[in-house]
């Protein structure tokens, strides 16, 4: 069940693959406002290398087999209050927030959608980290961490991204809400779908 209904059948039109180039740039972190008004997304190159990549896209952009596997949340911040909670983040990596896979900057438009994360101009930030094996605790404290600090900035959490605010907190930061709940109860009023928050 997805936007357009239950989708029983789909049929791909595919393409030849066509090669882009890739070029990594540590950014000075007090630089993010300039690289979000010159590209569609920014990096914060923590722990990238920099330099250039060519081949074909899949390879290039969509594989992050380098950094391994990493987990996370992200977070849509109105673009006005986006430089305190910037501020914040790096108040927090002084007070020992680790982040040791990349944190990613993008611009977002207004959304109408009920539960969209950004209804006004928003900058998204991805947050991740690596996962340790037998050690959770390190994602479990990271994201806990930052989504305390993107609430007091008005963020709200990608839903389909790591979330560990009580069921209260989450549903507070989306104002449509109980409108969608509504809905969802008018349209499928045997919880086929449902999943409980």
């Amino acid at each position: 069940m997805g936007m357009l209904g239950i989708l029983s059948t789909v049929t791909l039109r595919v393409v030849d693959t066509f090669y882009v180039k890739l070029s990594q740039t540590r950014i000075p972190t007090k630089d993010w406002k300039r690289f979000l008004r010159e590209g569609e997304m920014s990096y914060m190159l923590w722990f990238f290398p920099e330099g250039e990549k060519i081949g074909p896209v899949h390879e290039i952009l969509m594989s992050f087999e380098a950094i391994g596997p990493i987990a996370g949340a992200e977070w849509a911040v109105p673009a006005p209050r986006f430089d305190a909670a910037m501020a914040d983040l790096e108040r927090e990596m002084a007070n020992g927030l680790y982040l040791p896979a990349p944190v990613w900057l993008k611009k977002v438009k207004p959304e109408t959608a009920w539960l969209s994360a950004a209804d006004e101009e928003c900058v998204q930030c991805g947050i991740y980290h690596n996962v340790n094996p037998g050690t959770p605790w390190h994602v479990h404290e990271m994201v806990t961490r930052v989504e305390r600090l993107m609430l007091r900035h008005g963020g709200r959490p990608h839903l389909g991204k790591l979330i560990y605010l009580d069921p209260a907190d989450l549903k507070s930061v989306y104002p449509n809400w109980q409108k969608f709940d509504a809905l969802r109860r008018e349209m499928d009023p045997t919880g086929v779908f449902w999943t409980v928050l």
